[in-house]
């Protein structure tokens, strides 16, 4: 019965949809309840569409097929990434205006609610930055010396990050005056960001499955807790719902 939820994980191998079942299992056998953590992005859009509807329905029917093979409550939070949103260049009042309304849509199925900038505001405070917008304009302003802080090289991120900055605004002009000379600041900045934030997801989450529309072969800096890959929308498509106009 539980091959049923397989046929929600965008794993490309069945070997790796397999691992993630019993991942599942394991997790079920020691709670009460299986909590779940997704991080919620924002593109240009200032209002939901019929794709976000679509995944929001997708992202509960799983967690109602989790219920209903293991008979175990389950719990979602939802983390609106609009600091990754500000690192792509969007706006800071039609974001928010999205994350409102995909909030007002996943309230009745009873989540919980935070943003990615509330998460990261103490850290980023000790950094000495007043604010998440004035950290992230820090790492725009200067990704490569930042970048070889940490000790990687580009060619160890890039292939990853390429699917993330192919919705971003801030290369060559923005309208803020902060930007991207090219593709390769974009991806080191990302990767800053996301490298930063992984670890305070994966303490204040540290109960969760977390849940992600990143594939392996994409890679990335995500939190040290259980994935779950979904698909996005329907079985097949893996298209971040934010980024569909």
């Amino acid at each position: 019965m539980r091959n049923k939820l397989k046929h929600f994980f965008c794993d490309r191998k069945g070997a790796e949809r397999t691992e993630t079942l019993e991942m599942l299992n394991r997790i079920s056998e020691e709670l009460n309840t299986i909590n779940f953590s997704i991080l919620w992005c924002a593109g240009s859009k200032a209002s939901i569409n019929q794709a976000d509807k679509e995944a929001l329905q997708y992202l509960f029917r799983f967690l109602e097929q989790v219920e209903k093979e293991y008979g175990k409550k389950t719990n979602l939070t939802i983390i609106f990434a609009d600091t990754h949103a500000y690192l792509n260049g969007y706006s800071l009042d039609s974001m928010y205006a999205y994350f409102q309304e995909i909030q007002s849509i996943s309230e009745k199925y009873n989540c919980n609610f935070t943003f990615s900038s509330a998460l990261c505001k103490g850290e980023i405070i000790k950094k000495g930055f007043p604010d998440f917008t004035h950290y992230i304009d820090h790492i725009i302003k200067n990704p490569e010396s930042l970048f070889k802080q940490i000790g990687l090289q580009i060619t160890e991120v890039e292939t990853f990050y390429q699917a993330a900055i192919k919705h971003c605004t801030r290369i060559g002009q923005h309208n803020s005056g902060i930007s991207f000379k090219d593709e390769k600041e974009a991806v080191m900045a990302y990767f800053l960001f996301a490298n930063f934030e992984k670890d305070i997801i994966t303490e204040n989450f540290s109960d969760t499955v977390f849940i992600t529309y990143m594939t392996r072969e994409e890679g990335g800096a995500l939190p040290s807790l259980p994935i779950v890959r979904l698909y996005s929308i329907k079985s097949g498509l893996r298209t971040r719902p934010w980024f569909i106009n």
